[in-house]
């Protein structure tokens, strides 16, 4: 999941920074994994849900400041 979210990001031209937090989640009814980067810090931070079922990418965002 984390390497899917990494390269979602890294497609898209934005930072990826550690820390990376991962937890399940229920997106919408999906089981899912937010996948959280630059944790702790402003700005810089990715955040991105993965469906666990095929691996798709239902949420993105990225937060520069």
């Amino acid at each position: 999941m984390i390497e899917l979210a990494r390269q979602h990001a890294v497609e898209r031209g934005w930072a990826w920074r550690d820390p990376v937090h991962a937890k399940p989640v229920n997106w919408k009814g999906a089981e899912a994994c937010q996948i959280d980067t630059h944790v702790g810090f402003r700005g810089m931070n990715v955040s991105v849900v993965v469906a666990v079922a095929d691996g798709s990418i239902l949420h993105s965002a990225y937060m520069p400041r």
